[in-house]
């Protein structure tokens, strides 16, 4: 009884071999009328991945994202920080009423300068990233605990690692 199947099977794929459909090979697709033809970006998009866990390769790459801890800052280099501050205030207050003082000699000076380095604490995760920047300051809000660049970037004080006075850009 198997051999007989296995007959007819041989007979199916010879006869397969022997041209059958050789009547429907050359023929156009057929088109419907009730549904247009697809276009070829969503037809595409039938065979994309499928990511069941939407989501997922971000928070995988979120967790493998490394923050720093935030270090302690020593009783000197707080002392360098403030006495670096008080600089800062006097250049400022300087600066600003020199230029509303008509008659005064700072008519002509520029806002000052400060290379500070200073903790960013990360919105996602513990710990955070240092930043070190070289800005022109525009304020120093002591009341607010903040130092406010010349771009409207505010530092608070107390993220503050260092801070350096300096005469240029």
């Amino acid at each position: 009884m198997k051999k007989d199947i296995y007959k007819n099977i041989n007979e199916l794929l010879g006869s397969e071999e022997n041209g059958n459909y050789d009547d429907i090979i050359n023929l156009s697709r057929p088109l419907s009328r009730k549904h247009p033809k697809m276009s070829l970006h969503d037809r595409a998009a039938q065979f994309a991945p499928f990511a069941a866990l939407t989501g997922y390769e971000d928070a995988i790459s979120e967790e493998g994202r490394l923050t720093k801890t935030r270090r302690t800052v020593s009783d000197e280099d707080i002392r360098s920080i403030n006495s670096e501050l008080q600089k800062l205030v006097a250049m400022v207050n300087e600066y600003k009423y020199g230029v509303k003082c008509f008659k005064s000699e700072f008519i002509n000076k520029e806002r000052p300068i400060a290379e500070i380095e200073y903790f960013v604490p990360d919105e996602k995760k513990a710990g955070g990233s240092y930043v070190k920047d070289k800005c022109r300051i525009r304020e120093v809000d002591l009341n607010n605990k903040m130092i406010i660049t010349e771009g409207e970037k505010c530092i608070s004080i107390d993220e503050i690692a260092s801070i350096a006075v300096v005469e240029s850009l």
